[in-house]
């Protein structure tokens, strides 16, 4: 493992859990509870920080939005890339189904873990720069936490893919191929 996975593992096994639970709180902002109990969930397993099993409806239904939206740029960047050069190679071979769908499934899978895993790796960064008290909350705070700019746009994003499909599709008479 590496070095700053044994210092994110490290704190799962901090005695004093309730500062590690503030510091999560003041990263996640919004809904921080529902992210908390995600947290205890690794937390409690047979080894700390090992995948809980989770959902995101909103990362299924939306994709690169929701990381867009949690200050996730480099998650958000991967989920639109990755299915879209996906697709052209598989395309390329001339495979028709280049298993979108288990990807978008994935990626809902894993969206909270990768958020939780972002969040521990803040707090680590924290101790690494010797902050505390307010400056490590307000640290937190802008590390994590959510962008309406960023989810805004990205929305809008999604709503023209959707549209541009949706066009294609009644284009091309409503069936076939695109």
């Amino acid at each position: 493992m590496s070095k700053k996975t044994d210092a994110i593992n490290l704190l799962y096994l901090e005695p004093d859990q309730e500062s590690i639970r503030k510091d999560l709180a003041h990263f996640f902002g919004p809904r921080s509870e529902h992210f908390l109990k995600i947290y205890e969930k690794k937390k409690a397993a047979k080894e700390p920080g090992h995948f809980a099993m989770t959902f995101s409806w909103v990362t299924f239904l939306t994709g690169f939005v929701w990381f867009f939206y949690r200050k996730m740029y480099l998650f958000g960047a991967i989920t639109i890339i990755l299915p879209v050069g996906l697709s052209l190679a598989m395309e390329a071979m001339g495979i028709k189904d280049p298993g979108s769908s288990a990807m978008t499934i994935a990626f809902a899978l894993f969206a909270k873990q990768f958020y939780i895993n972002k969040a521990l790796e803040h707090l680590v960064k924290a101790n690494e720069m010797g902050i505390f008290g307010d400056e490590r909350d307000a640290y937190l705070k802008s590390a994590g936490g959510t962008s309406s700019i960023a989810g805004g746009i990205a929305l809008f994003c999604f709503l023209l893919i959707i549209t541009a499909v949706l066009l294609t599709v009644i284009g091309n008479g409503g069936g076939g191929t695109m």
